[in-house]
């Protein structure tokens, strides 16, 4: 009976320390978003004409390569 006593005793004392042991902190990365964010804006030309006395337009698009519209009455 003695040895159950002591062997629950031990238990009891040696749980919180194994079972509920919290996790050690890990130490916090700190990314400035300022360095790897950028800013990606289209950038667009205008073309112009004149056709019959009247001015057209055309937007192409200088970072895809194609014409973005067709001619186009001002």
């Amino acid at each position: 009976m003695k040895k159950r006593i002591i062997a629950l005793m031990l238990f009891l004392f040696l749980l919180p320390t194994t079972a509920f042991a919290m996790p050690q902190a890990q130490e916090a990365e700190i990314i400035d978003p300022g360095t790897d964010i950028q800013a990606r804006v289209e950038q667009v030309s205008y073309y112009y004409r004149v056709v019959d006395g009247r001015l057209q337009y055309r937007i192409w698009s200088a970072t895809y390569g194609y014409w973005l519209t067709d001619w186009a009455w001002a």
